[in-house]
């Protein structure tokens, strides 16, 4: 008879009863995750965290993981002892191939199997596959082109700290290389999986790959708004090229100024660490490299992008801003965006409404010069922010009605 795991609530109730302290939510939903709901799983993991976790809050002692902010528990004597068990009853075939599976991860595909050992036929693959169904090892994906997951993540973790990590770096290698061949002009949109694999074989296959196949992971978890996600795909891509979001000096290429600029990117919509400057600083890194290499457009981009403003604290964007307008003409559009940004900064972080004030007047000096609504707009915009900061609200609401009244006239007036 089929038995399913235990619901989140339930698993949740467990923990509390082994533990005897209300759990975090987000221990709860981890270890609903990781177990599968099993009974036995979560009571031994449960036992394992009670003596080292403070289980209300969900803080913990040397289990997080700090890339992927996932709880990482060693696996419990218990749980080990009742995965071997199954797995023993398997045939030595099976074993080998489940054991290449947890490297690929939770979920694999039959076509990459195939490709990855090539000894084993078709049809006798597909046969070892129901044998570890049978053993309700793994399981089939509904709706998925012929792809199966383990029935629980301690069971792929089980099998994958059996493989030393010298076998694991050559597994990895050959699993990216591939995953690569196999989504041939489509790689790109599978870019997060394979920046993945070729990261746990950097020592094999070196960083190239890293780097770009980071790169485009983190771009496109920036266009999905998935900011921490962007985050860690862009420290990624700057760990292989050998650079640090806390070092002194950017690497020195191109590739190292979009990965910081990404990285700053995400850090604004996280809105993290502010007081730290951790934005402004790979803003700063991406803006210096462009600089160097002639890139005046992409630093100038840079420097009028937000940054993390927080009234009344200064990050440093405004010398950013202030090296930029340096490189374009006083006239052009690029300094009015310059502009309209320094008068934000000059506000907002420096207190100064009337440095801010002369700035706001020179973008809208050149917006009605070159007769770009846009500009207007994006300056107004900040206007009203300072206007209402510095408590000037006939200011702040002239300039608001201006905007508004502007921005009926724009096709799209968001992109301003």
């Amino acid at each position: 008879m089929p038995l399913g795991g235990l619901t989140q609530e339930d698993v949740g109730d467990l923990i509390e009863l082994v533990g005897g302290t209300t759990p975090s939510k987000e221990l709860t939903e981890q270890v609903h995750q990781r177990t599968g709901g099993n009974p036995l799983f979560v009571t031994e993991v449960a036992r394992l965290l009670a003596p080292e976790k403070d289980l209300a809050s969900g803080t913990e002692h040397g289990y997080i993981a700090e890339a992927d902010e996932s709880w990482s528990v060693r696996i419990p004597e218990g749980v080990r002892e009742a995965i071997g068990t199954r797995l023993y009853r398997m045939s030595e075939e099976c074993n080998r191939t489940l054991t290449l599976a947890s490297v690929i991860g939770r979920e694999f595909g039959l076509d990459i199997l195939k490709c990855l050992i090539p000894e084993v036929t078709g049809d006798r693959l597909l046969e070892v596959l129901d044998e570890a169904m049978a053993a309700r090892v793994i399981e089939e994906i509904p709706d998925a082109a012929i792809r199966y997951q383990f029935g629980h993540a301690l069971i792929q973790e089980t099998l994958f700290s059996e493989i030393s990590s010298a076998r694991r770096a050559r597994l990895h290698a050959s699993i990216a290389e591939t995953l690569e061949e196999l989504y041939g002009d489509d790689a790109p949109d599978h870019a997060s999986e394979l920046a993945y694999h070729f990261a746990q074989a950097v020592s094999v296959s070196g960083p190239s790959k890293v780097v770009s196949y980071s790169y485009l992971a983190g771009e496109r978890a920036l266009d999905s708004y998935a900011w921490a996600e962007a985050q860690k795909h862009f420290q990624i891509g700057l760990n292989a090229k050998g650079a640090d979001s806390t070092g002194s000096e950017p690497a020195p290429d191109l590739i190292a100024a979009e990965l910081y600029f990404g990285l700053g990117r995400a850090q604004v919509a996280l809105a993290q660490s502010i007081q730290s400057n951790d934005a402004v600083t790979s803003f700063s890194r991406a803006f210096e490299q462009f600089v160097s290499s002639g890139e005046v457009e992409r630093a100038v981009a840079i420097a009028v992008h937000p940054s993390p403003l927080m009234s009344g604290y200064v990050t440093g964007a405004g010398k950013l801003i202030t090296r930029a307008l340096d490189l374009v003409p006083a006239d052009s559009l690029q300094a009015g965006r310059l502009q309209a940004s320094y008068g934000r900064v000059k506000g907002l972080e420096e207190a100064d409404y009337d440095g801010a004030s002369q700035a706001f007047k020179a973008a809208l000096d050149i917006a009605t010069q070159h007769d770009d609504a846009g500009l207007e707009l994006q300056t107004l915009s900040f206007a009203c922010d300072v206007d209402g900061y510095h408590i000037r609200m006939p200011e702040a609401l002239r300039r608001g009605l201006r905007a508004v009244n502007l921005a009926t006239r724009i096709e799209n007036p968001g992109r301003n």
